[in-house]
């Protein structure tokens, strides 16, 4: 039996289960084994359920109360209950005590284990940060090379070439947001595999110019070579009389091909091409002009176009890859500039950004023994177990060949667990060819075993039977379409032309045998409106209601969405029908993906007060602030010609008169005081003023917004231009964190469903492209053999279907098959998450000549199913399908069964509370004046003798008075205005010829020195000073003493200089003398060793 199992698992197939049974089977076999199993997945929460499944079921087989893996575990090791039991709690126990080698772990994290043990072979740095969000880090390194640029002539050329690419392309204007954009190539693995190569040529200035100059040459020749034939051309049409509209087809005729390459506009097309074969495309019998023509023709017309078209054909494809390439060259030159500055800033903060971990460890491998690098890592496992292998790049993969290989070698066993269909984070670079078409070639020699896990547990039978019909048929359609858009012979697609329906080739799922997996129910709604979504969202708030008339929880019902802004749309669309109707239904609603903090109108009213601390001149803002203050917190509405007032040309002063009648004095009497505050406490400070945390509907958007400030302040500069700056080029993009765990709507992207099940899945916009948008830019790294093209090692060009006629064709035509699978995949995710009820709605249009989008798909596929057969018996879709009404119905919506789950309670948040900073947090001084700017009565008795010793203990002599006031200065215990009154005080007491002696260089002076006692106590005189001959003790005394306590107060103070004086007797063979000085009084009294 092979040692190697690759699960090809469906959704709802139970991979989970299949993975859990899996380690439990190896642990049951060895229970050392935990320490010897890498479990592998792609997110820290697949990593958490998937620890939680085994150690759940471990507890459940210790318990003895149920479990659906005890008949497996009975089967394969032939045990009784009873010695399962014992078993499972062995394992538990072990497992809980050892916990830090149970390794289910993400492959990022295990990569950072592995790069943290070679640090220093690596040259990193042992104390590095791992930045997880690579946006930032590019957004200030993109700063700083704007900042620079005029150091740098070729990247200010590049950039030049850049915005005029935007602005051709009609493009929004923002410079740096499409450098950002273009930025983002760095961290794709294609990028990465030739990166240092790449900046090593981009650098090269004569290389550079001498491979532009070799495309621009052969641009130029082709388009020269045309020209002289167009030109000479249209020279002889005109000498024998003629001109284009005499011919076949008038303006449209063949020799207008002449015309249109004096326009650059060198497409061939049929006409064309059959005028260079005869005669009949040029002229019909009827023609008035036919003998002119038929003459021209013979006296060299026709031998012109035969050149032209012969010329064309011959070069072309070189022309056109010279043109492609060199429109994006300059994508090439700013990258290689950004990923050097990124580098040298990751060196120089010590970051480690987490997409450099796989290539970093490519590197690593590359030049060491691998199972020697894995070993140094601390634990050397014998078994590997990887989820979501679909989602795998080519770079990790290459780092997890070696470890399978090896343990392979070992005879132990490995399993990886995918699925094609459900592959659709190509953009973080997986790849679902590995799983495809490399993982059998790979360990072909250990004859892995490939199983597919067919049967599916989670939807019920018409959800079932709809998407394997669905996507059967789906995958022969668009594998046809894309297989016709080449023609035969044009180039070799064989590579590709099975692709698609390869991918789906095991896409049908059987129906468990249970009862209960009958029903189901499927409404496909297509609406032919150019505004069919508005549409949508009329419909949307019905079926919910019709949802929770059947008896489904809210937390039943899932929408999801292609992006966040539809996800916002959707959101918005239940947040005004919940407010304007009176319906008796809830739809209350959750969305991580859509509630964005910039939405909320709360957060944008405080980031704008911010950009009017930075900016108090922009009367555009001041005036949304005006109107947002006044309609939406005060409820008063402001007029339009109170507005216009603003934006008049005011005096400060009037301006600010004017704002008094608005905001709060104490607002406005604080703004200066306040901008000087950190952004936090700002912010907090301007909600208190203003009252912003009364407004019930927008506190979880306050307090989520005033997280993420606390959050930004702890990494990086808290001041407002710093916070505002990072808001507008990320903190906008975050949205509002929300529990699970609660019976509301759940609003999703499809990516964000993955994984997910839902009894109602509703689709509100089914409609999104299969190739990519013309209007976007993707670029596609191409590798060629092509001379000269392939002297740069990659070369990136714009993905267009321009590049079906260039050495790129290859290139282009692979990925428009990802695009076309990934598309299919969305859909296929999407549809399988439903487990009873699919609602879903698309637009007809009618007018659609080929399959751009998914509801083109469907319709197409609901239309003409039958045209394309597949070997497994499908579900007949016409007897669903009206095409009068444009809807496909299957099933019927039924009563919802089973027990309504659980909510945990529920409380509304009805305010946030906000208090001064002085009253939250006191930081303790010993001097409470000194922040304050007023001083508190000088030299209160307590805290002027605590400070007046700690100065007398830091001054050894008498130079020593101004070190040790600014020493107190600097830890915050005494007020700068306080340093001349002090100095002045004790220089006054140094007058005392006695004091001044006790403070000369002749003694040997130590200061709260510390005497340790024979009983472990200790005893701390203020000052000690010696000679070879004589020490004295002086202790200070502050203030007076007074009446009769003040007597009791000096009395002991004798006996405890007296103390000091024994002590020290006893410590030195020298003469001793003690005293106690009252330096306020400047009253010095010598203590009598006598008894």
């Amino acid at each position: 039996m092979s040692q190697l199992t690759i699960y090809k698992a469906s959704a709802g197939s139970g991979k989970t289960f299949k993975l859990t049974e899996e380690y439990l089977q190896l642990v049951f076999k060895y229970p050392e084994n935990y320490r010897r199993i890498l479990a592998v997945t792609f997110t820290n929460k697949a990593t958490a359920e998937m620890k939680n499944r085994i150690l759940s079921e471990l507890n459940k087989l210790a318990k003895g109360v149920g479990s659906a893996y005890l008949p497996g575990l009975k089967n394969e090791f032939k045990l009784s209950e009873t010695e399962i039991k014992y078993k499972a709690g062995q394992i538990l126990s072990l497992l809980l005590h050892d916990f830090s080698k149970f390794s289910v772990s993400t492959i990022d994290k295990f990569f950072q284990k592995i790069i943290r043990s070679f640090t220093r072979e690596i040259g990193i740095q042992p104390g590095y940060s791992i930045e997880l969000n690579q946006n930032e880090i590019l957004s200030r390194v993109v700063d700083e090379l704007l900042l620079n640029l005029d150091e740098n002539s070729d990247l200010r050329k590049w950039l030049s070439d850049l915005a005029s690419e935007s602005i051709e392309q009609g493009n929004k204007w923002d410079f740096k947001d499409d450098i950002l954009k273009l930025a983002k190539e760095i961290f794709k693995e294609s990028y990465k595999a030739f990166d240092q190569e790449l900046m090593n040529k981009m650098s090269d200035k004569e290389f550079l110019k001498n491979y532009l100059k070799e495309l621009q040459e052969i641009k130029a020749k082709f388009e020269n070579s045309l020209m002289l034939i167009a030109e000479k051309a249209m020279k002889s049409i005109q000498h024998a009389g003629l001109n284009i509209e005499d011919f076949k087809w008038g303006k449209s005729s063949v020799p207008n091909y002449f015309n249109k390459i004096l326009n650059k506009d060198y497409e061939l097309k049929p006409r064309t091409l059959n005028g260079a074969e005869n005669y009949d495309e040029w002229y019909t019998n009827k023609s008035p002009k036919k003998d002119e023509i038929e003459n021209l023709l013979n006296n060299g017309l026709f031998d012109l176009l035969v050149e032209a078209v012969t010329y064309h054909q011959k070069h072309f494809v070189h022309y056109n890859s010279s043109v492609e390439t060199l429109k994006f060259i300059h994508s090439l030159g700013i990258l290689t500039d950004i990923s050097a500055k990124l580098r040298e800033y990751c060196e120089e903060q010590n970051l480690f950004l987490i997409s450099d971990a796989a290539k970093l460890l490519q590197i690593i491998i590359d030049n060491n023994d691998s199972p020697f690098i894995y070993e140094k890592t601390g634990g050397i496992y014998k078994h590997f177990m990887i989820d979501e292998f679909q989602d795998t790049s080519k770079t990790q993969w290459h780092n997890f060949k070696p470890l399978i290989g090896n343990s392979l070698a070992m005879g132990s066993k490995n399993l990886l667990v995918g699925d094609i269909k459900q592959s659709i984070y190509r953009w973080r670079n997986g790849d679902w060819k590995i799983l495809s078409d490399e993982v059998e070639n790979d360990f072909a020699q250990f004859n892995p075993t490939t199983e597919s896990l067919n049967t599916n547990w989670r939807s019920k039978k018409n959800i079932i039977d709809y998407n394997n019909s669905v996507f059967s048929y789906s995958a022969k359609i668009l594998q046809e379409q894309y297989n016709q858009e080449f023609a035969e012979g044009e180039k070799d697609i064989n590579t590709f032309e099975n692709k698609i329906t390869e991918a789906y080739s095991d896409v049908f799922q059987k129906v468990p045998e249970q009862a209960a997996k009958d029903g189901g129910s499927i409404h496909h709604v297509f609406i032919n409106d150019k505004e069919w979504k508005d549409e949508v969202k009329i419909r949307l708030p019905k079926i919910i209601e019709d949802l929770q008339e059947k008896g489904f929880q809210l937390n039943d019902i899932a929408i999801l969405v292609r992006s966040g802004k539809e996800g916002q749309d959707i959101a918005n669309t239940l947040i005004e029908y919940k407010n304007q109707s009176d319906s008796k239904y809830k739809f209350d609603f959750i969305s991580n993906d859509s509630l964005f903090l910039a939405n909320s109108s709360l957060v944008k009213f405080l980031v704008s007060i911010l950009e009017f601390m930075m900016n108090p001149e922009d009367d555009i803002n001041l005036s949304f602030l005006a109107y947002e203050y006044s309609s939406y917190l005060k409820a008063e509405e402001i007029s339009n010609a109170d507005l216009h007032e603003l934006l008049r040309n005011h005096s400060n002063e009037e301006k600010g008169q004017w704002l008094e009648k608005i905001f709060p004095k104490e607002f406005i009497d604080s703004v200066d005081q306040i901008k000087q505050l950190p952004v936090y406490e700002c912010i907090d400070r301007i909600v208190r003023l203003l009252g912003l945390n009364t407004i019930k509907a927008e506190l979880p958007y306050l307090k989520a917004f005033l997280d993420l400030v606390l959050a930004f302040s702890k990494k990086s500069a808290s001041d407002i231009h710093a916070f505002v700056n990072w808001w507008n080029e990320e903190g906008h993009k975050k949205t509002l964190s929300v529990s699970e765990n609660q019976d509301a709507i759940r609003i999703l992207t499809i990516h964000s469903s993955k994984g997910l099940e839902f009894k109602n899945v509703i689709i509100p916009f089914c409609n999104w492209n299969i190739d990519h948008k013309s209007n976007q830019t993707n670029i596609l790294w191409c590798k060629t053999s092509t001379e000269p093209f392939n002297k740069l090692d990659l070369i990136p060009v714009k993905y267009s279907k321009n590049l079906a006629n260039t050495v790129f064709q290859a290139d282009y035509l692979e990925e428009k098959l990802h695009a076309y699978v990934d598309n299919l995949n969305l859909l296929y995710v999407a549809f399988t998450r439903a487990v009873e009820n699919l609602f879903c709605f698309s637009e007809f249009n009618e007018k659609a000549k080929k399959i751009s989008n998914v509801g083109n798909l469907l319709y197409f596929m609901y239309e003409n199913h039958k045209n394309f057969p597949t070997g497994n018996a499908q579900v007949d879709l016409s007897e669903g399908w009206n095409n009068q009404k444009l809807t496909f119905i299957k099933g019927e919506l039924k009563q919802a069964k089973g027990r309504k789950e659980d909510m945990p309670d529920e409380f509304e948040l009805n305010g946030f509370e906000s208090f001064d900073i002085k009253n939250k947090l006191r930081l303790k001084l010993h001097d409470n004046s000194f922040f304050t700017g007023q001083e508190s009565t000088p030299f209160e008795k307590v805290n002027h003798g605590k400070v007046m010793h700690e100065v007398f203990e830091n001054i050894k002599t008498e130079k020593d008075i101004s070190r040790a006031i600014d020493k107190l200065i600097f830890e915050g215990k005494i007020s700068p205005n306080d340093k001349m009154r002090i100095k002045q005080k004790i220089e006054n007491i140094f007058k005392n010829e006695q004091v001044k002696n006790w403070f000369s260089n002749e003694w040997e002076v130590r200061a709260e020195a510390e005497i340790i006692l024979t009983n472990g106590k200790t005893a701390r005189p203020d000052r000690v000073i010696s000679t070879n001959e004589k020490t004295i003790v002086i202790d200070y005394k502050f203030g007076e003493p007074a009446g009769r306590t003040g007597r009791q107060e000096e009395e002991k103070h004798h006996k405890q200089v007296k103390s000091y004086m024994e002590m020290l007797s006893k410590m030195e063979n020298k003469t001793v003398e003690g005293f106690l000085w009252y330096v306020d009084l400047d009253i010095i009294k010598a203590v009598s060793d006598e008894p």
